[in-house]
Order: C-alpha cells, then structure tokens, then sequence
C-alpha cells in the first residue's frame, strides 16, 4: 500500500502551492506549515537548499515510488550535510531525508494504517540520527543545551537534542504530543494518533558509553491518559549498544517485529521470539536492599538460594538503562524494574508492558497489570516490574513489593 501513497511535492511544482498543510523541512524553522501568511517566505527559503517532502496528497501531487526517491534524496541529503547549516539543522533536515530510506520498516508494517506507519517509520528514522550522535563522542560532548527538566532532573545535551529531533519530525504528523523533557502537551497537526515518548532513556550512560534507549507509545486520537490498555494502538523502544534495535508492537500483530541499524537504515530481522515463563535473572539496583520492602527482600533473598516456585538460583543483571534491562529481560527470561515510584508511567511503564505483553511477558506496579492502571496525569510514576509473567506474578503473590518514594 504505501508503494503507491507516498506523494512529494518540490518546492517549485505547483502542488507545493496548493498543500495547506504540508511540512515544509526547512533547517531554519524546522516544522513550519506552509499558510497563505508565511507561505512566500518558506518557498524562498526552501528553494535550492531545503526539502519540502508532503504526505498529505493534493489535486496536483506528484505520485512517486518510495524506492525511485533513492538517488534524488541521496543527492539531497549531501548537499544539506555540505551546506552552510547548523549541526541541529543538518540533522533536522536529514530526518526529512531519511523518510524514504527505511523502506524495510515501511514494508514490514505496510498492512497498519499509514498514519501509524508514518508515525512510527518517522519515529525510527528520528532513532537512526540519535543513534549516530551517541556513537559520537566528539559530536555529542560538543553538543549545546542542558539545563533542568520538568522531573527537576539535569539534562544532557543528548537529551535535548533527542528531545527537540523528535519534537519536530513528529509534530506535523500526530494530534498531540507528550514528551519526558516537556511541562505540557504539545498540539500536533495530525488527525488519527498522539504520541508520548521518553527521548534518551538513561541518558547519563551516554558519557561512559553503555547502553541508552527511546521508548515510545502511540496512542488513539488524543487519549494519552486513562488506561493504556483501552488507548494505546502501538509501542516500541529503540536500543542504542553495541547494535542499534528498533522494536515496535501493535495490537493485532502478536510478537513485536525488530529491525537493526545498519548505516542509515534499519534492516527487517523478523519478530521478537516468545518471553519464557520464568527466567535467571532479575535486574534492579541492589545496593538499595536495605530500604527495600519486606515483600521484595524476601524474594530476591529466595531467589539467590533457589527457593522461589522456580526452584532455580537467579542471578541479577542491571545496566541502569530500563530499555537496555527489559530488552535482556524479554528474551531471556526473568524480570526487570524499580521498586520505587521512579518510572513514569506514560512515557516508559506503560509502553514496554505493551510490548512485553505482545512477547507474552507480563508488566506489573507490584500489585496489578500496568496496562490497567489509571493514568491521571503525563508526567504520573509508578513502581515497576517487567518480564516472565510466572516471576512476575510470584513477585505479586509476595505482596509489600512497592517502596514509596526515596
């Protein structure tokens, strides 16, 4: 389907006059909408250097095959990397790009809507470019930015990079838009999804190279709080180590499809395979034992001798990065989490219970089903754990497992 859907417009053709709504990808004022007010002025800056790419179609579109725009966007994509740009700007357009450049993932998920396909295809190619950058130590420790977020925690360049990247590639295409980093809703111009996401995900590792991740769920309409299992219509997450995956489920797929990274692109490998039951290892920060709930201090001290229904000895595994934990978690076994109130539950709880629950893993906060529980507002916490739903549950029946807050 969406070999024949895709519509871009050159900034010179005469659709470009016409599209109302289209994004214009223009470095200086990256996600600007073309309107009768501003629309002279974006053509002048577009032209020669920007890229103007349209998906919303238009009496006078130029039909064109995803993989015929190779070349030009090659070409394209050179001379932005050569032209007198900021390093955020390069990128920014980049991502514009990018978006015929992961045919794999567009084709693996070509039988969703394409409003969610171009949702979560524009979220990869925001993941690619993030990717680089924390490859990069000499570009992200260059990078500007920092300050202090919502959560009262400090930023890294990264995460406002991450932040922004994702900010403005999305915008045009969902309704609305909640980000970690941001205070507030963020109005989209999309029509059908929203989005909330979690842009660098451990981000603090990125200064000591281990593993970071984004997390990401896409919600109906613009139902970002409630209960996720009644609104969310997809999740992923992408991991950033010594490989870049990309894992994204939806309701009706069953397992969660994975790509990896190779260059700019993300390459299909298939689907994640089932979670066991139960696995051998847990992961948290043990050197919090001490305040620990009577309920969790008496599994982990079981499950070290092989006295849990397991019957065999866990060892523990943590990384500090939720998406780095739940992504071992969710193939090998096991769980993962936090017994304080520190995870959020829009952007990271309730996406990775949904794609746990495709793997057939389980997500609970200690007492019930994380995709049951009621969010009330973007930026709610809740106690976490993830993975084998045998573990999972046994860690429930032991009950006093949440610690309030530290």
């Amino acid at each position: 389907h969406w070999l024949i859907t895709t519509q871009v417009c050159a900034p010179d053709e005469p659709a470009a006059l016409l599209h109302e709504a289209c994004p214009p990808w223009n470095s200086h004022r990256p996600g600007e909408r073309l309107t009768e007010k501003n629309r002279e002025h974006i053509l002048h800056e577009v032209e020669g250097h920007g890229i103007h790419s349209c998906w919303k179609g238009g009496d006078d579109s130029v039909m064109e095959n995803p993989m015929a725009q190779v070349g030009r966007k090659l070409r394209d994509a050179v001379s932005v990397l050569f032209a007198g740009y900021s390093t955020r700007g390069r990128l920014l357009a980049l991502a514009a790009v990018a978006s015929a450049l992961q045919p794999q993932v567009r084709a693996a998920l070509n039988h969703w809507e394409p409003e969610l396909v171009d949702i979560v295809a524009t979220t990869a190619d925001c993941c690619a470019m993030i990717a680089r950058r924390v490859s990069s130590p000499l570009v992200r420790e260059t990078s500007g930015g920092g300050g202090v977020n919502v959560q009262g925690e400090k930023q890294t360049p990264m995460d406002v990079f991450a932040d922004t990247l994702l900010n403005d590639a999305l915008r045009p295409l969902a309704k609305t838009l909640a980000s970690e980093e941001a205070d507030s809703i963020i109005a989209g111009s999309g029509d059908t999804y929203s989005i909330a996401f979690d842009p660098l995900d451990g981000s603090s590792n990125v200064a000591v190279s281990l593993p970071t991740g984004t997390i990401f769920g896409v919600f109906k309409g613009d139902a970002l709080l409630g209960k996720p299992r009644q609104n969310l219509v997809a999740a992923g997450y992408c991991l950033y180590s010594s490989s870049c995956e990309f894992v994204v489920a939806t309701v009706d797929d069953g397992l969660p499809r994975r790509f990896y990274l190779d260059g700019i692109m993300f390459r299909d490998a298939g689907t994640m395979q089932e979670t066991p039951k139960r696995g051998p290892y847990y992961s948290l920060n043990d050197a919090r034992e001490p305040d620990w709930p009577a309920g969790l201090q008496s599994w982990v001290y079981s499950a070290k001798r092989g006295k849990t229904a397991a019957g065999t000895k866990y060892s523990s595994r943590y990384v500090c990065a939720l998406v780095a934990d739940v992504h071992r978690t969710l193939i090998t076994g096991g769980w993962a989490g936090n017994p304080r109130p520190h995870l959020r539950s829009l952007y990271e709880a309730a996406p990775l219970a949904f794609v746990a629950n495709a793997c057939g893993g389980y997500a609970s906060d200690g007492v019930g089903d994380v995709l049951d529980m009621d969010i009330r507002d973007i930026h709610a916490r809740t106690s976490y754990f993830c993975g084998s739903v045998d573990d999972v549950k046994d860690l429930e029946a032991c009950g006093d497992v949440q610690q309030g807050a530290a």
